[in-house]
């Protein structure tokens, strides 16, 4: 058994738990991928807050 959580291989590791019949590590392993995306975009939506905090427009500075 892999015990291994890659956020790339969440959505396959959950089928292979189906197709064995394990479907407590499906829902772990779909659980995982979900929550990772969500930290993603989470990440991604702050990192371009401060990106633009930090330069703003230059539509203003004419």
């Amino acid at each position: 058994k892999r015990q291994k959580t890659c956020p790339s291989t969440g959505a396959l590791d959950a089928v292979a738990a189906i197709m064995e019949g394990q479907a407590e590590a499906a829902i772990a392993a779909a659980a995982v991928s979900t929550a990772t995306a969500k930290l993603s975009i989470a990440a991604a939506k702050l990192l371009r807050e401060l990106q633009e905090s930090q330069h703003p427009p230059d539509n203003s500075t004419e």
